[in-house]
């Protein structure tokens, strides 16, 4: 899993960051350590709960964590643990995309893309396989693959479908019981949203992180397997697009964050014509910033 392999990985980070420290130290709070090491905040909680659990942290009366001893060697996790294969791929075939490395027509060799990527072949023909069903790689007889490329005309269809899933994502998730955890890992994508837009200029970079978690927490109230398969599509695409065109991009996502904002309280009103409204009126504004970076 992904989100297993960034704990362990921000988890590493913590315990090099603590050895350098002394016992007695604070540690940073949620909320610079969560921008530190460019994770959630429910990521830094999950990473000082198993910190306390292992006796390296402990926990003040006024709720400040100190270091109670420093790690020791064997205590981080190995690395094919926090490599994250997947996201690696992910990440690297969308800079080769961009650097025209790879070009639409062009055969793919998973021999050339695992060594440029320093991960095994497998995880390259797994990754690849996920896009085979949606038009954008072909397999050939002779099991190469071939870069289709996306266009203007596969983004309106990628959004067509995004539309119609995260709308109907938007209703189960009002519906939710009060208890859910989903509705606390709201309240969290919703604080960091208030924090980034009072910081905008300084921390914009972390937009694109954070919008991806925010319609990934949405998407996820939909136990669907289709709709499991379509997201890992939606999601590289919509997640990378904000490195394709870098004009007006601060404006474009200032304007994304106020549109998250609104739709969080649309979803926390539990009004189902609230959170269509919400939901139709950011997901319009996706499409229209998704065209602009393509042009």
């Amino acid at each position: 899993m992904r989100s297993d392999a960034v704990f362990k990985r921000t988890y590493n980070s913590v315990l090099d960051r603590m050895a350098t420290m002394a016992i007695g130290d604070s540690l940073d709070s949620e909320h610079t350590m969560a921008r530190d090491f460019k994770v959630s905040r429910t990521t830094v909680r999950k990473i000082l709960d198993a910190l306390t659990r292992h006796g390296l942290v402990n926990i003040g009366v006024d709720g400040n964590r100190t270091i109670a001893r420093l790690p020791k060697r064997g205590e981080s996790f190995p690395e094919e643990e926090t490599a994250a294969g997947r996201e690696t791929v992910e990440r690297g075939f969308m800079e080769l995309i961009q650097a025209e490395i790879i070009r639409p027509g062009e055969v793919i060799s998973t021999a050339d893309l695992a060594r440029r990527l320093r991960v095994s072949a497998t995880v390259i023909r797994e990754y690849l396989e996920g896009f085979r069903q949606f038009g954008l790689i072909a397999r050939q007889e002779n099991g190469t693959w071939v870069f289709a490329g996306f266009d203007q005309n596969f983004a309106r269809e990628l959004s067509d479908i995004r539309e119609l899933i995260e709308v109907r994502a938007a209703e189960a998730f009002g519906d939710l019981p009060l208890d859910h955890p989903a509705w606390k890992e709201l309240d969290d994508i919703e604080q960091r949203h208030i924090e980034l837009q009072a910081n905008f200029q300084r921390d914009s970079e972390l937009f694109s992180r954070l919008d991806e978690e925010f319609h990934l927490l949405i998407n996820s109230v939909l136990k669907n397997r289709f709709v499991n398969n379509f997201n890992h599509v939606r999601s590289f695409i919509f997640h990378y697009h904000y490195q394709w065109n870098k004009s007006d991009e601060k404006e474009r996502n200032s304007v994304a964050i106020a549109e998250h904002l609104d739709y969080i309280r649309a979803l926390k009103s539990r009004d189902r014509m609230l959170i269509r409204l919400a939901a139709n009126r950011h997901l319009q504004s996706a499409r229209i910033s998704l065209l602009a970076s393509m042009r």
